[in-house]
């Protein structure tokens, strides 16, 4: 018997998801019994963040920062709210951040100025 389970990724596939597809692709979901589904957010738009993807059904599992599992603490239990999360493994130890540096000709010198930083949004989720 096979278990059909869909898991929503964070973002546009990375080496942050590198072992879930590795995994799809060697057969262990497979051999585990599993149908694996990798739900990117980007097919959609990312117009549906994959803690709501789980709160509607859509996915059984999701890929999300911490905050998100906290926060969904706080959506109370009156009927209809969406359900509670809960961690079930981590993927990074550490949190990931990057900053992307170019020279601005208007800094004096041509020196590199910090144009644009970039990294994981906390809010979206």
């Amino acid at each position: 018997m096979t278990t059909q389970i869909s898991l929503a990724l964070d973002w546009t596939p990375n080496t942050n998801h590198a072992g879930f597809y590795i995994a799809k692709h060697k057969g262990w979901y497979k051999e585990a019994g599993l149908d694996v589904s990798l739900l990117s957010p980007h097919v959609d738009g990312y117009t549906r963040t994959p803690a709501s993807r789980v709160a509607d059904g859509s996915a059984t599992f999701c890929v999300t920062p911490s905050e998100t599992v906290i926060s969904a603490h706080t959506w109370g239990d009156a009927p209809g709210a969406k359900p509670k999360l809960v961690a079930v493994a981590t993927l990074l130890q550490v949190g990931k951040r990057c900053g992307c540096w170019g020279r601005d000709a208007a800094a004096p010198g041509g020196q590199g100025t910090l144009l644009v930083q970039v990294g994981y949004a906390t809010g979206r989720h």
